[in-house]
């Protein structure tokens, strides 16, 4: 397995799954809400794998990645975060 991406949707979209609706994967492109899916994860992550193939490196699935450059980096940049990150929890929305 060269990557894996997994996604996370919102409980509407985990359930509009279980319909039995013709269209459930239009319905998912449409208005399907996923807590780790937009052009900006897609790049990072495609980003990593681009990285790994040129290094010639292959992660295991639950290797923990380490990056001492990361911290440097951080307290210096500015952190974006999207207003879709920005959830309210509880027990009923997980």
């Amino acid at each position: 397995m060269l990557c894996r991406i997994e996604l996370y949707p919102n409980t509407h979209t985990l359930f509009a799954g279980s319909s039995h609706r013709e269209n459930v994967i239009a319905e998912f492109y449409d208005h399907g809400e996923f807590y780790n899916w937009s052009p900006v994860y897609l790049a990072a992550h495609l980003g990593v794998v681009e990285a790994d193939l040129k290094k010639k490196f292959r992660s295991s699935l639950f290797a923990e990645v380490r990056d001492p450059s990361l911290t440097r980096l951080l307290l210096k940049d500015t952190l974006y975060i999207m207003h879709t990150e920005f959830k309210s929890f509880n027990k009923f929305s997980a």
